[in-house]
């Protein structure tokens, strides 16, 4: 498993920024463990971790049904990061299996307070880590905020099933002429407008 990890980290070294601002995903088991070939035996991994970084925070995956092993190999993987990695502030880890919901959605097994912005392409975006079972920040539709900046401008933009708003904020950002930001849970269209506001955007465009 170790070695698994330094290969992670070693292939994304060019995503830690100076600042340690920056939001990605370091490790996932899903991927890192797959067979090289199709209908090849499965590599010796860890399928049930999955790391990402945001800002100085790792966030810390588990996805096995045994909770108690599932903790035993996060406590390895924590300790085992933490040493590669000594600008980490804090950790938290997020168990799928848990009994207790508040440890399927996220408690700080290390430091104190998790990160509460990162920044991608220039804009800081607000994250609460530990408000739902997902980081709610989706690290995969980085691009499509990228695409966004690029092309929003003049558009009209309904960001359905919000959550942190990222793609709302990065289509204000892009020029976008009226953003609506759609979610049922109202802290999350919070952050949607701290996000805005972070980069001094014109939140009267926004509507929540």
């Amino acid at each position: 498993m170790l070695p698994k990890l330094h290969q992670a980290i070693a292939a994304r070294t060019h995503l830690i920024n100076d600042d340690h601002t920056a939001a990605f995903r370091l490790f996932s088991g899903f991927y890192e463990s797959a067979p090289a070939v199709v209908g090849a035996p499965a590599v010796v991994g860890v399928p049930d971790v999955v790391a990402d970084i945001y800002a100085r925070t790792l966030l810390l995956w588990g996805y096995g049904d045994n909770a108690e092993e599932m903790e035993k190999t996060l406590t390895k993987v924590r300790q085992y990061l933490l040493d590669q990695l000594p600008w980490v502030e804090c950790v938290v880890q997020k168990q799928r299996s848990a009994a207790d919901r508040a440890q399927q959605r996220g408690v700080v097994t290390f430091g104190d307070s998790p990160a509460q912005r990162v920044k991608e392409h220039g804009l800081w975006y607000s994250v609460d880590l530990t408000m739902n079972q997902d980081a709610s920040f989706y690290l995969d539709t980085r691009n499509l905020r990228r695409w966004l900046i690029d092309h929003a401008g003049g558009w009209s933009v309904y960001n359905a099933f919000a959550y942190t708003g990222s793609l709302g904020v990065a289509a204000l950002a892009g020029g976008a002429s009226r953003v609506v930001q759609g979610d049922l849970n109202r802290q999350f269209l919070e952050l949607a407008r701290t996000g805005g506001m972070l980069n001094r955007l014109d939140i009267g465009k926004m509507k929540l």
